[in-house]
């Protein structure tokens, strides 16, 4: 059974499947940071709206956990912004927004800006090495429809553009966490051509799309890059690979 007949007799399994006593026993009694794993979960979805399928039930859910994980990592041992490329409704960028707001109040520290990078007109082109059925435009969301769930905040940015042009309206400086779910072969080998090089030490880069079967160039365009570099990196179990910047 490939990839994409394991997806299919996933959704056909979940898609009639009353889910949420399998997610509770799972996700409950998880805390993150000093929430709720699940709650917070809840919350984001709720508010965005985030449509979710079947096959992708646990596995969104888990992919939360990894990337609001390394985001604690790089909280604790690295400075500097944070940016998501790859907005769509803004799941994920809440759930940031949500966590470093609880920590910071704690430690009473002041909150990293937050940038929110997209075209918010859905994919770019694909080119060949994409090998994918998705067109233009897929995934599109308006931008103000994101911007509302950020009203009232004060560290939270929106950066409207084509990756790579789009990076002329990012401060110079160096980042402490960027999430990359763009899930094309152009913009996630040009989003870690730019931001790459500017990383601060220990600063956390997560691919979201590298084992996914329906964008194979997600994973081609993040291994040629760090190929072309000759540095290793971590291929996850939930289809996420990261890179830790230790130099």
């Amino acid at each position: 059974m490939d990839k994409l007949e394991e997806q299919k007799f996933i959704e056909e399994m979940h898609s009639s499947l009353e889910v949420n006593d399998y997610i509770n026993a799972l996700f409950t009694q998880r805390p993150i940071g000093p929430l709720d794993f699940l709650t917070l979960v809840n919350y984001c979805q709720k508010h965005t709206q985030t449509p979710i399928a079947p096959f992708k039930t646990f596995r969104r859910i888990e992919r939360l956990w990894v990337v609001l994980k390394y985001f604690i990592f790089s909280m604790n041992h690295s400075k500097g912004p944070i940016a998501e490329c790859g907005v769509f409704r803004g799941f994920t960028s809440l759930a940031i927004t949500i966590l470093q707001n609880e920590i910071k109040k704690i430690k009473k520290e002041t909150q990293e800006d937050i940038w929110m990078i997209d075209s918010y007109e859905g994919l770019s082109d694909p080119v060949e090495e994409d090998k994918t059925e998705h067109k233009k435009g897929h995934f599109a969301t308006p931008l103000e429809e994101v911007k509302i769930l950020f009203k009232g905040t004060t560290n939270c940015h929106f950066a409207k553009g084509w990756i790579p042009e789009v990076f002329k309206k990012l401060p110079e400086t160096k980042w402490s966490f960027v999430h990359i779910d763009v899930d094309l072969y152009e913009p996630i080998y040009e989003s870690l051509n730019y931001f790459f090089p500017r990383m601060s030490k220990n600063g956390v880069i997560i691919n979201d799309d590298f084992g996914s079967p329906f964008f194979p160039g997600a994973r081609e365009s993040w291994d040629k890059f760090f190929s072309e570099k000759k540095i290793k990196y971590a291929i996850l179990d939930t289809g996420q690979s990261v890179f830790i910047n230790n130099s």
